[in-house]
């Protein structure tokens, strides 16, 4: 039987370069979104990096019980997974809504008063489906990143002493 390798933190330079492709990644979809929205592209940046920030914390909140390694109850694990799939699904359709919406109020803009056709609704939803596949595994890198940046600035000795007295003092 082969002994299991000691887990190595991931390299500072791996996970700037996910932290930058991340953000990176995160400026396309805001501009995407305010070539549609007609917004200021940074309102654009800081929703969709609020949104990728929540995101992640749904995911880190749903796996914390299985990463400790605690027997968590597998009804709670069923509830917590319910949870987490029943809030991306609703962060899908609110996606899919907003983006018809936008496109329904350009439209108007323009004099068109028809509604958009079920098909061009559909097609909407697919690319919007293709983004949200594209951006989650982004989203988990730059989760990862900022879980290590964490760690690290907790390691720290000057941020330990800060952690340490705010602590002391509640």
């Amino acid at each position: 039987m082969q002994d299991k390798e000691p887990f190595q933190e991931p390299g500072c330079l791996r996970l700037g370069l996910q932290l930058i492709g991340a953000a990176a990644w995160l400026a396309v979809i805001a501009a995407i979104l305010t070539g549609l929205s007609r917004n200021s592209f940074l309102v654009m940046y800081a929703a969709t990096v609020c949104g990728a920030l929540a995101t992640s914390a749904l995911a880190l909140m749903w796996l914390l019980p299985w990463a400790m390694n605690t027997e968590a109850p597998r009804k709670q694990f069923r509830l917590a997974s319910a949870f987490y799939f029943m809030t991306l699904v609703a962060v899908y359709l609110a996606a899919i809504r907003w983006v018809v919406v936008q496109v329904e109020r350009q439209m108007a803009q323009e004099g068109v008063r028809e509604s958009l056709p079920w098909q061009a609704v559909m097609a909407m939803g697919a690319g919007v489906t293709l983004f949200l596949v594209i951006t989650y595994p982004w989203v988990l890198r730059l989760a990862e990143s900022l879980m290590w940046l964490a760690v690290w600035i907790v390691r720290w000795p000057p941020a330990r002493r800060c952690l340490k007295f705010c602590l002391r003092r509640k």
